[in-house]
């Protein structure tokens, strides 16, 4: 019980490190052995490897802006682009922006109001330098999409009131007397998880061995059929 109440501690205390209080998660993960709680943990400290995975706190739809440069030294700074007159394999990549890096990253700025710039790279702003302005001599120098800081401080809290609900679900199911939370039975500890740290999502493993891909269905209370189409797909793909 001892490390369930410092989890909640640090989870409730703005001054202790996102990264402090994933640790301590993962000596907690150790005690329950929960995979999808080992995987989620993993990939916060880590930073996700595929757009794919991320959850939904780690996207946004953005806005680009770009500076134009012109005979004369002409210049447009912090110009809005409409994205419009690009294609549309290319816009899906600069309409959505994925928050990858460890959540770590996204703590710790020198005033966590700031706001951040993901780069466009470079050979879609060559792609596109004389469509935003036809016929004139401004051309795209640079372009990147606009992170408000309010989306950074969400997503680190989001991730800290997840691990917040997470520990106190699982003190409520101990009771006050236990000691230790190796004794929760799995079924708990694996409902708590995806309650409260995947959002009521049923998460099913693509292979049981391995639940380090995971396949993602959502089913609505009450919804039998989905449910058993969900546990025909999960027999049919582990044999």
């Amino acid at each position: 019980m001892a490390l369930i109440d410092d989890i909640i501690d640090a989870a409730t205390d703005d001054k202790v490190p996102i990264g402090t209080l994933l640790r301590k998660c993962l000596v907690l993960e150790q005690q329950v052995k929960n995979e999808k709680f080992k995987t989620w943990l993993n990939r916060e400290l880590n930073g996700y490897e595929k757009v794919e995975d991320l959850p939904s706190y780690r996207t946004f739809r953005s806005v680009s802006y770009g500076i134009f440069l012109g005979i004369a030294g002409r210049q447009l700074t912090n110009q809005p682009l409409s994205l419009h007159v690009l294609n549309g394999q290319d816009r899906k990549v600069v309409e959505t922006c994925p928050l990858m890096q460890p959540a770590g990253a996204y703590e710790g700025r020198p005033d966590k109001g700031d706001d951040a710039q993901l780069p466009w790279n470079p050979t879609l702003t060559a792609k596109y330098q004389q469509k935003f302005f036809p016929g004139s001599d401004m051309v795209l120098n640079r372009a990147w999409q606009f992170i408000p800081g309010s989306v950074l401080i969400g997503l680190v809290e989001t991730v800290r009131t997840n691990v917040l609900r997470f520990a106190l679900d699982l003190k409520d199911q101990l009771g006050p007397s236990a000691l230790t939370v190796d004794k929760l039975p799995s079924e708990t500890v694996d409902r708590s998880v995806v309650t409260n740290i995947y959002g009521g999502n049923i998460l099913i493993a693509a292979h049981a061995e391995n639940i380090s891909q995971w396949s993602q269905t959502s089913i609505t209370e009450g919804d039998i059929q989905s449910l058993i189409e969900a546990l025909t797909g999960l027999y049919q793909s582990s044999h």
